[in-house]
Parts: structure tokens; sequence; C-alpha cells
């Protein structure tokens, strides 16, 4: 079905009924927050993806109406584009698109998002300059109160890293749980920034305690046909959210899972070319080395600039950061010396995983002996291999420890943080010493 209108028809119900049972709880949930805000100040930040769809859905079946809704994309060739402005048509809401490149987003929003998240990580800060400045359109329109889709791929399996752990559904059950009771999102925050409320309806404590109490990963995890583009060819496929996707039949229930950064198209700023005319690969370097004496692991031009940004904001090694402590180094985060608990994944720097080995942060002065921090879910990334790795290693214990790592790789669980970044998922990662493998999907 390709209008987002009829969201309200329904795909066949399976298992328990836990389709039918999602879309009576979502429903709920989003007249909840309906009963609280004013339909007049009330609009919906809008990628067109599963999440915010099945919103538009949940609308059209209850009564609940938006002013507008607003969709943030940096190129004529942003996969959120289709997807956003037809939903938004069906739906029959004013669509406003913030059009806007790249470099504007990083000039615009990126000091006032490292000091309001008190982060130099590139990916938690990719996704949130296009949540910004979908916020201040927002304020900008009059709006106080925007809907969101956080929650739906923590609850529900949408990231890749959670589609392992066939074979142990209580244990897979037991990860999810906690990463959702232990979730943040920067959404609230950015919202504030522009004098905006945030909500979703994934969110809400009643939604949270059933998708926790009633769904597992046989509910979540599947494999069915898979679209990258609008009306394009539908590829069998491994995908997470199986439930919310049957739940509700809209343009985007079979659509692929991107992230904010990829579907805005605001990704490129995590490759060095993009920083070509401002960083230097020499200047890189440089401050690579430089920074190592000081315990800080930078591993591209964008975490060069965003770590500038921050020292700019909370002064020299984040002295004035008001939410986390810088410890000698040696100590904290193997990123960056800043204080991570028993958390496996940093918030400050972005790296994973954060905890120390036996032998400390890798040395020498290279962004190559770094752990990297974790890519989007759907983007690509590539683990850089330093010289002196295997040094002294035969070419039997090579093949030896690449046969480990290959059958590691196609047997290892899903693993996931403790406490995971904001809007972003914790990937799994084979880590042999400083060489640190993305899992496949």
């Amino acid at each position: 079905m390709d209008d987002a209108g009829d969201a309200a028809s329904v795909a066949p119900d399976y298992g328990f009924d836990a389709a039918s049972k999602l879309r009576d709880q979502l429903n709920s949930s989003l007249l909840a927050i309906a009963e609280r805000t004013d339909p007049r100040t009330r609009c919906i930040i809008l990628s067109g993806g599963v999440d915010t769809c099945a919103i538009l859905a949940a609308a059209a079946a209850t009564g609940v109406t938006f002013a507008a809704a607003i969709t943030v994309l940096t190129g004529a060739d942003s996969p959120d584009r289709e997807f956003a402005t037809r939903a938004a048509a069906s739906a029959g809401l004013p669509h406003h698109i913030v059009e806007v490149t790249s470099t504007d987003l990083v000039d615009s929003y990126l000091p006032q998002c490292v000091k309001e998240l008190g982060t130099f990580d590139g990916m938690t800060l990719r996704n949130s300059l296009v949540v910004a400045a979908a916020m201040r359109k927002a304020s900008e329109l009059g709006f106080t109160n925007a809907i969101v889709g956080d929650g739906a791929d923590e609850l529900f399996g949408g990231y890749s890293f959670m589609w392992g752990m066939h074979d142990n559904r209580f244990g897979w059950r037991a990860k999810r749980d906690t990463m959702c009771r232990q979730w943040t999102f920067a959404t609230a925050k950015l919202a504030a920034m522009h004098r905006l409320a945030s909500h979703s309806p994934y969110t809400e404590p009643p939604f949270v305690a059933w998708a926790l109490e009633c769904t597992g990963r046989a509910e979540c995890i599947g494999e069915r046909e898979i679209c990258l583009v609008l009306g394009g060819e539908r590829l069998r496929h491994a995908c997470g959210k199986v439930v919310l996707r049957e739940a509700y039949e809209t343009i985007s229930s079979w659509r692929r899972k991107d992230p904010i950064e990829v579907g805005s198209g605001i990704t490129v700023i995590g490759h060095d070319p993009f920083w070509a005319d401002l960083i230097s690969d020499a200047e890189l370097a440089t401050a690579q080395s430089q920074l190592l004496e000081r315990g800080y692991v930078l591993k591209n031009k964008e975490h060069l600039a965003n770590f500038r940004a921050f020292e700019a904001m909370f002064g020299a090694d984040g002295a004035t950061l008001p939410t986390k402590r810088r410890l000698p180094i040696g100590q904290g985060c193997a990123g960056c010396c800043f204080e991570i608990g028993d958390a496996a994944f940093c918030e400050v720097c972005g790296a994973y995983p954060a905890q120390r080995g036996t032998k400390g942060p890798a040395k020498g002065g290279a962004a190559t002996a770094a752990t990297p921090s974790p890519p989007a879910d759907g983007a690509s990334s590539s683990a850089t291999l330093t010289l002196g790795l295997f040094e002294g290693l035969g070419l039997l214990a090579w093949l030896a420890l690449l046969a480990l790592g290959l059958y590691q790789i196609f047997t290892a669980e899903w693993t996931t943080a403790p406490t995971p970044p904001p809007l972003v998922p914790v990937p799994r990662q084979l880590c042999l010493g400083p060489l640190c493998i993305p899992l496949p999907k």
C-alpha cells in the first residue's frame, strides 16, 4: 500500500497477536501525549522511517492531529526525501523541509550541540546536528511540542547488532531489557535548546512496560523483504522491529533501517575529505601525536574538529564539563581518560570498548591504534591495521589468528554497552589488539 493516509489498515497478525496489541498500546500512548499537548503547538519530526510513519498511522486511527511535519535534508539524494515527502502528503500535513548543506549544519549547530551534550563523539554529534536543525525550524514556526520516534529501535531490535542470539531468546531479552532500562536520548536537550518539549509514544512508561513484558526476539527479529528506496525492489533480508512493521501498513513498513545521519545525508562529515580545507593531513597527524601524550586518542579529522569545539566550550581537558570528571592519564576511558565507571561506551569521546585492557590504550602517536567509536547502524566502517601489530609473528601464527578472528566474527553473539549513547546504537566488534573489526550485520 502506498498511502500513509490509509495507514490504519493492518497486516495479518501472528503469534499471540502481538501486532494487534502493539496497535492498541501505541494508539493509547499517542492519545496520552495528545491529552497534554495543544494540537496547534504540536508538530512531528518526520524522517519517513518505520517509526515516524507508524506514528502517523496511529494518529490516523485515533484522530490525533499534527499542525505540520518537519524534515531535515542535506542533499537531493538524501534517502529520507521521498519517504518523508510521500508520508506527509498522504497524511495531509503541511511539510516543512529544511534544505541545508552539511557545512551549514556544522557551522550553525556543532558548538551548541557540543555544549549541550558534553561530548566530542562524532556519531552522536552527526545525528544531533540534524535533530537540532529540525527543532530550530519547529521553534521558528511557533511550535512548542515536537513528536519524535525515539525508543522503537531499542525496544524492538531495530539495530543490526541486536539480530544475533538466535538460539538464546532469554539472553536476548535480558540484554534488550537492560539496554532499555538504562537508555538515554539527546532529543530532550536538543528540543530544550529551542524552547520545545519532545515527546515519543514509544517512551511513554505504559508502552515501555508492555513492550518489555510482552515482546521478545521472536516478535522483533526475522527475515522479511526490505526495500532501500521508495517503490524499489524488495529483497529478503534480516530485519528488526518486525512486530511494529506488521502492526501498521505504511509506505515505510518495509524500508531499511537508516540512522538519522544516513537518512538526512549528514554522514559525509564523518569522512576526512569533508574537512580537507579546514584540517590538513599533516595537521591531523601532529594533533593526534600531541593529544595522545595528553591521553586522548582521536581517529579522524571530524573527531579533531569536535575535540577543538569541546575544549573551546569546556576549557583545556574539559575542566568545566559539569557531567564528567577527567582522571589522570592511564585511568578512566581508554580514549579520553574521563570517568566511565563500568560502562563499555564513553559518552564523552565515543570510544568503544572504552574500558582499558591490561596494557592500557595503545601508544605511538597514531590514531590507528585507537579503538574506534561505533559506526552508525547501516553506515560503513573500516579498520586500520598498524604495521607493528603483527611484528614478530610468523606466517603460521598470523593464519591461526586470522582463522580465530573469522570464527569469532561469524559465531559472536550480540553484546551491548550497559549505557548506550544517545540516539545511536553500540555495534558488536571483534578486537585483536589495536585492530577492531565491526561484526557483520
